[in-house]
């Protein structure tokens, strides 16, 4: 009697079983099988690995190249600001009353001109720029224009402030006139300049920010970046941010401000990269094809003989903006990886180049544990399962709740707030920030004990939140401290709904054993300056928010709004 044949083998296994004589041939189709079965098991993961590494590069590098934005952002507001009021100054057929530091205007040590030369010693630590007027007798015109310059000076201690990074913040004028901060002695200023021009406007390659902003070259008026040049006296390498100033057609000069470009330093390490090089580069036109160095990882350039992009990179103009012509994206080029950020503000890119085996050995890197363990994890998966995801759920929570009032913590704020951030910049949704906190809470725990002031937490907690939309994310960030982010708010709705909120808490009781307490709170209300503006800079507004309310007595509603 013959053996029966096995029903569930399919028929291409059984004619194999017949032609190689039995279990060998079914042993090596088996062991074939697994090891086919091993292989995907482990392409899979490794492709997958290999394009979320990629996929995480992305978001460095386009984080680098948006911190490098945002720091442009920051001195193009400045300047826009100057130029904006440095307009209103000069609207003609409007007065302009005469700066408090005219009574400072006079000649200094010999030096030509006029200057803040006569600026008492009790007033010499608070000044913050100097002006300087070469001419002896000065017209009606260049007197209003010497006025605005003086009312300038606030802006710019305001500039420098705001933006440590900020070498000088200037006016420059078409006549004989100028005002830079920080303070410069005329004399040193005279020293250093060639033909009549300060020294600090000296730039190389003849690059004259007048030029640049007067109506033969600059029609449109509009705000220009220089390209990066080391600054003479200091050997920093500066970049100039300048904007034309009109008096209805009439050209009267330009304002401007220098940055220091030693943050790009932090911007390009690639510490926390796999490898490879960050390079920014400037091209004058939207083709990479002439783009040259600007700045590299571990590299210092010299910008009068910066090389090409292209040179760096080994490749042909063609190559370039063949690899590069997706911006944002990876592209490979023979043994590396290639990806461009634009910068589009200065006309700037960030170019990130990585071996391809690099990127390997860190996936290779990361899978490693995973391969070692993964034998024992698939024999325990189906006993813990419950178990683990019970364990995740709660992992979560804990991660992102605070523990005693059940409201977010400040990592899920923060995290919060950068989505808000993105989609404000994606589409201009713009969303408020509302900081408050429990006035003298300190007593309640003091007279109560901190039971009832846990109870008080807990209670403040279900008020708030109740009265706000589900959109909207309530956290605890500190003892009696709480944030409210509002998506989609504009100033006054954020005001309205802070009002609303103080309210609220103002008739709320607590009941804790046999104390009946009641307590109120203090908020301050804030939204962006704009769409890049930096979320822990939105954040520091509302606390200086909130501290204006406690100042202002507790119990109340202050705002700190950039456009007011």
């Amino acid at each position: 009697m013959s053996p029966s044949r096995p029903r569930l083998l399919p028929p291409l296994t059984l004619r194999l079983h017949h032609l190689r004589g039995g279990a060998t041939w079914l042993s090596f189709g088996a062991l074939l099988s697994l090891l086919i079965i091993i292989s995907v098991l482990i392409l899979l993961p490794l492709r997958a690995q290999q394009r979320a590494t990629m996929a995480d590069l992305r978001e460095t590098v386009v984080a680098r190249a948006t911190l490098i934005q945002s720091r442009l952002n920051e001195v193009s507001y400045q300047v826009q600001i100057q130029r904006e009021a440095a307009e209103a100054l000069l609207e003609p057929h409007t007065p302009l009353p005469p700066s408090p530091l005219s009574a400072y205007l006079g000649s200094s040590d010999g030096a030509p001109g006029l200057s803040l030369a006569l600026v008492p010693s009790e007033l010499v630590p608070a000044r913050v720029g100097n002006l300087v007027l070469n001419a002896s007798a000065a017209s009606p015109d260049l007197q209003r224009e010497t006025q605005m310059a003086l009312w300038l000076f606030p802006l710019h201690r305001a500039a420098l402030r705001t933006t440590p990074d900020l070498a000088w913040v200037y006016y420059l004028s078409a006549g004989p006139l100028y005002a830079v901060s920080p303070w410069v002695p005329v004399r040193e200023l005279h020293d250093r300049s060639a033909g009549g021009q300060p020294g600090f406007l000296l730039r190389p390659n003849n690059d004259d920010l007048l030029t640049r902003a007067a109506p033969a070259r600059n029609p449109g008026r509009a705000a220009f970046w220089t390209q990066p040049y080391v600054d003479p006296a200091s050997q920093q390498l500066l970049v100039s941010h300048g904007a034309p100033v009109y008096e209805g057609r009439h050209f009267r000069g330009m304002v401007g401000a220098d940055l220091r470009l030693g943050f790009l330093q932090q911007a390009l390490d690639t510490r926390h990269l796999s490898g490879g090089r960050l390079l920014l580069v400037r091209s004058p036109t939207a083709s990479l094809a002439e783009a040259r160095l600007i700045a590299g990882s571990n590299q210092r350039i010299n910008p009068r003989i910066a090389p090409t992009l292209a040179m760096q990179l080994g490749l042909n103009a063609g190559e370039l903006d063949d690899k590069l012509a997706q911006s944002g994206e990876f592209r490979h080029s023979g043994t590396r990886e290639l990806i461009a950020v634009p910068i589009p503000d200065a006309g700037w890119w960030l170019v990130y180049e990585v071996p391809s085996g690099r990127i390997m050995l860190s996936v290779l890197e990361q899978l490693q544990p995973a391969a070692m363990v993964v034998a024992v994890l698939l024999l325990l998966l189906v006993f813990t399962y419950h178990r683990l995801h019970r364990s995740t759920l709660a992992l979560q929570r804990l991660a992102m709740r605070d523990p005693l009032t059940g409201a977010f913590n400040r990592r899920a704020l923060f995290e919060a707030m950068e989505r808000e951030r993105a989609r404000y910049r994606r589409g201009g949704h713009l969303y408020g920030l509302i900081m408050a906190d429990i006035d003298f809470f300190k007593q309640v725990n003091d007279l109560y004990g901190h039971a009832a002031g846990d109870e008080v937490l807990r209670v403040i907690t279900r008020v708030l939140q109740t009265d706000l939309r589900d959109t909207d994310l309530l956290a605890r960030v500190g003892g009696e401290e709480f944030v409210i982010l509002l998506p989609h708010s504009d100033p006054a709705t954020a005001l309205a709904t802070a009002e609303r909120l103080r309210h609220q808490v103002e008739q709320t009781v607590v009941q804790s054993g046999d104390n009946t307490i009641q307590v109120t709170i203090s908020l301050g209300v804030t939204v962006p300056a704009y769409a890049g503006e930096e979320i822990d800079l939105t954040y520091q507004r509302a606390d200086v928010a909130l501290y204006s309310a406690k100042f202002s007595g507790r119990n109340c509603s202050k705002c700190f709004f950039m456009h007011e």
